[in-house]
Formats: C-alpha cells, sequence, structure tokens
C-alpha cells in the first residue's frame, strides 16, 4: 500500500520592485511547484503576507520588497521547478519587475532560488529552475496569426517557422503549431494562436519567420 505525502510547511519570498501590500488591494500569483516525488499548485494572495521587508541593492539607490509567505501542502521532494502559471492584479498596476523568487520546504530543510529580474503583467507565465542566470528560464509566447484571404492551392501546404529576437537572446527556430483556435491551421481568412515555451529572449525586438510551402 502506498502512503501519501505529508503535509509539510513552505516559506515562498518573492521579490518585486512594489509594494503590493501598499499599492493594491486585490492581486495573487499562481504557481505550480513540482520536485523528484510530487507536485502541487498554490496561490498567494495580499491575506497571506506574513511580513514585507525592504531590500536595498548593493551601492545603488534601489529599493525592492521580498515578500514573505507561508503556507502548507504535500511533499514534492527535493524541488526541481518552479511555474509562475498566472499572476493576477487590479487594474491600477500594468506591470510589475518580478526580481527573484526563494522557495524552502522547512520539511526538508532544502532552499531553492530562482532568479528572474523579468517585468510581469496580468496572464504572465514562467517557468523556472533554481539558480540559472536571468534570462535563462523559459517562458510562454503567445504567438496571433491572421491568414489572407487569397485562396491558395488547395494541394498546398504550408508550413510557417519563426524566431524570436529580443535585447538579451534569440530562439532558436519553432513551428508552428496545434493552433488554439482551429484544427488546420493557416486557413484562409482565419486567426490562429499558438502558445510557445521557449527560452527568455527579453523584451521582443523582431520576429523573423519562414514559410515553407509543399505540393502534395
Amino acid at each position: 500500500m502506498s502512503l501519501s505525502s505529508p503535509i509539510i510547511e513552505y516559506v515562498v519570498s518573492i521579490q518585486i520592485d512594489t509594494n503590493l501590500s501598499k499599492e493594491a488591494n486585490e492581486w495573487a500569483f499562481e504557481f505550480q511547484l513540482k520536485g523528484d516525488r510530487n507536485e502541487v499548485n498554490f496561490s498567494l494572495g495580499q491575506h497571506m503576507i506574513r511580513i514585507v521587508r525592504k531590500v536595498f541593492a548593493a551601492n545603488t539607490n534601489c529599493v525592492s520588497y521580498m515578500h514573505e509567505f507561508r503556507f502548507s501542502e504535500k511533499d514534492v521532494g527535493k524541488i526541481k521547478q518552479l511555474e509562475l502559471v498566472n499572476f493576477m492584479c487590479q487594474e491600477s498596476i500594468k506591470e510589475v519587475n518580478l526580481l527573484e523568487i526563494q522557495v524552502k520546504n522547512i520539511f526538508r530543510n532544502d532552499q531553492q532560488i530562482f532568479p528572474i529580474d523579468k517585468p510581469i503583467s496580468s496572464n504572465s507565465r514562467l517557468v523556472l529552475r533554481p539558480n540559472l542566470k536571468p534570462g535563462e528560464n523559459g517562458i510562454y509566447y503567445v504567438i496571433t496569426t491572421h491568414t489572407g484571404n487569397k485562396q491558395m492551392n488547395k494541394s498546398t501546404e504550408l508550413n510557417i517557422s519563426f524566431q524570436l529576437i529580443g535585447d538579451k537572446a534569440k530562439t532558436k527556430s519553432i513551428a508552428l503549431q496545434h493552433s488554439q483556435l482551429n484544427k488546420q491551421a493557416f486557413v484562409c481568412g482565419k486567426k490562429d494562436v499558438f502558445e510557445i515555451f521557449a527560452n527568455d529572449v527579453g523584451r521582443v525586438r523582431l520576429p523573423s519567420f519562414i514559410y515553407h510551402f509543399e505540393i502534395i
């Protein structure tokens, strides 16, 4: 008979450039935490804050705020990955700069640090692994395309790949497949939406598209 995972205490510290406890009334982070034994989903909001501490950057006048939370959930084992599934905030705050997240499993005395240093807004998604440099973690991009009304040869199959170029990095060539709106992508007059997971390129400067036609 398998034993269920014990319920243990976690401490999560979120460092951002804004004191959310004073600047906004309604906000929440939604996370998924993965370990080598299990995974859990949890939300952190205003009512769960244990303490907010000021953090002063060395040799600068920059100030950020570390928001500390405690909650109980099942034991995931050794922490392997943290995904920011969603960030929700009232309209008065359009964007916050997320600097770092620390997660500690009190039961195992396992603390992992996730450096980020990236602006996030409502519905942002990030996939984070411990102790990587900012920009080395992956994020989700939403790509929206509109196909023109000009009819192509019905025997022509269109494949499109793209590369994102940002101010910090660039992605490899990524094929656009599996539209969230249509069974077949790139149909005349149709809109398609693709959700792509790739490395963080920073602020996107240029998307480069590659078109490939096959006569079948």
